[in-house]
């Protein structure tokens, strides 16, 4: 068992909630290792909570990076714990060894490993929520654990970095890996179209690393995100819904946007996008007793045009969102053991069923 010691300073306490972001020290590897940790308002030790570890970019440390993901925004009210590790500096600069920067040789495979057992003592994570999103070389860092962490990770999202060539060839994974990616057709620091003379994968090269890795079913499904601001984007969605063990993979390509992070104000603002992607992966602990009912629910048919059926669910709460996030149905099931659901009006295109905590795919035609 690793022998954990860290040192916390309370940096940030929000005058109207318990909400907390904690800077916090962890020895590893002979040195010591920064962080900054996020309680949102709803925060409880005694309750198990999903976290998504946020990787920074090539010299954006955690103070910079957190408020820019506005990742604490959404957990405020998702409720799930936000960790951001700090990288150590390099010749470029403060980097990741993530296959990008010859001149990093820090363990950080092991500094991530060991942190998520530091915030399962700290904060109580839940090991089977454990979430892992980076930006630019946070990106390649993010695609590295993925490789290297298979076990440890439930789902990974990449924001403007891939993956390097080196951890493409020596990548083995034990189980399928979740994976969203999104990148800007604009992105001038790391090209949507990869460099091969850095090692650099294309978005699309990476996609199909993933699809392959996960065992998709092509062809995918492909739709454009409503154009709802005037921010001189848009945003084509590539979407592989059937792959092995449930997994999916999603592909954001937003024309136009150059090397940046979105925000609310964008057709899709990654913070929200990211963790609706996120919170389908890792059912919470149950009892048995609680898995069999669990069992008991059905939603069909996978492939509908105008209503969907639902058995099972006697007065529970039912939401269906579509795959970019939007809710299009929020409410109580009636108690009928066999009640259905109009869906004429969904545009067609792929949409996730919540019920119990349980999540059904759909498609509609």
């Amino acid at each position: 068992m690793r022998i954990l010691f860290v040192i916390l300073t309370l940096i940030l306490t929000q005058s109207t909630s318990n909400a907390q972001v904690v800077s916090a020290t962890l020895q590893h590897d002979g040195g010591s290792r920064e962080f900054l940790y996020y309680l949102p308002p709803g925060y409880q030790f005694a309750n198990e909570s999903p976290v998504i570890f946020a990787m920074h970019g090539l010299n954006n440390p955690p103070v910079d990076f957190m408020p820019r993901t506005l990742f604490n925004d959404v957990a405020d009210t998702a409720n799930f714990i936000t960790v951001y590790p700090a990288a150590l500096s390099s010749v470029i600069g403060t980097s990741w060894n993530s296959g990008t920067d010859p001149t990093q040789s820090a363990d950080d495979v092991g500094f991530i490993d060991a942190l998520i057992d530091t915030m399962k003592f700290l904060a109580n994570i839940d090991l089977n929520r454990v979430y892992v999103c980076g930006f630019s070389q946070g990106g390649f860092m993010t695609s590295r654990l993925a490789c290297q962490l298979t076990n440890r990770i439930t789902a990974i999202a990449t924001i403007a970095g891939t993956m390097h060539t080196t951890v493409e060839a020596s990548c083995v994974l034990s189980k399928p890996m979740p994976a969203l990616h999104a990148h800007g057709t604009a992105d001038n620091n790391v090209s949507i179209n990869g460099n091969t003379f850095l090692g650099l994968l294309s978005a699309n090269d990476l996609v199909d690393f993933w699809i392959n890795e996960n065992n998709c079913a092509i062809p995918p499904i492909t739709s454009m995100l409503p154009d709802t601001y005037a921010d001189g984007l848009t945003v084509d969605l590539t979407y592989y819904p059937f792959c092995d063990q449930q997994t999916e993979v999603v592909f954001y390509k937003v024309n136009g946007l150059d090397h940046n992070w979105t925000g609310p104000s964008n057709d899709i603002y990654y913070a929200e996008s990211v963790w609706h992607f996120f919170r389908k992966y890792g059912v919470p602990t149950s009892t048995p007793v609680e898995a069999v009912k669990q069992q008991e629910i059905s939603v069909y048919p996978t492939l509908a045009t105008n209503e969907i059926h639902i058995e099972g669910a006697n007065g529970k709460a039912l939401w269906i969102h579509s795959i970019n996030g939007q809710v299009m149905i929020e409410k109580q099931v009636e108690n009928n053991d066999y009640y259905t659901i109009n869906i004429e009006s969904f545009p067609s295109g792929s949409y996730i069923v919540t019920i119990d905590n349980q999540s059904f795919k759909i498609i509609r035609f």
